[in-house]
C-alpha cells in the first residue's frame, strides 16, 4: 500500500503531460474530507456559529465506491470513456448498493443535515 500514492502520482503525472487541459477540469483547492466533528468546527467558525442544530447523520459506504472511482479514472485512459463504464457497471451498481449501508465509524461518506435556528 505505501506505493499506491506514489504509482497514483505517476499516473496523474501521466495524465497531465499526454492532457494538458485535465489539470484546468480538477477543482485544486476545493476538495476536503471531513469527520462530523470537522463539519461541526467548520460550521463553527461560520456565521452558523451556534445557529445551527445537527438533525441527522448518515454514515455510510466502505470500500466499493472509493475502488470504482479509482478503477474508472484509471481504466478511462486505457480503454476509453465507454468501456471502463461498461467493464465497472457490475461493481458500479453494487458500489450504488453498499452506500445505503451503515458502517458507523468506518464509513467513507457522512451526510449530514441540519436546520438553521
Amino acid at each position: 500500500m505505501k506505493r499506491f500514492p506514489a504509482l497514483f502520482s505517476k499516473i496523474y503525472d501521466y495524465v497531465i503531460k499526454n492532457n494538458p487541459d485535465f489539470k484546468n477540469k480538477v477543482a485544486e483547492g476545493f476538495h476536503r474530507h471531513y469527520s462530523l466533528a470537522g463539519l461541526r468546527k467548520l460550521l463553527n467558525s461560520s456565521n452558523f456559529n451556534g445557529h445551527f442544530k445537527v438533525e441527522r447523520v448518515f454514515k455510510s459506504g466502505l470500500v466499493l465506491g472509493v475502488l470504482n472511482n479509482n478503477l474508472r479514472a484509471s481504466l478511462r485512459r486505457v480503454v476509453g470513456v465507454r468501456a471502463a463504464r461498461a467493464l465497472l457497471f457490475p461493481l458500479a451498481w453494487l458500489a450504488g448498493v453498499e452506500y445505503w449501508i451503515p458502517f458507523g465509524p468506518l464509513s467513507y461518506n457522512i451526510a449530514v443535515a441540519i436546520r438553521k435556528q
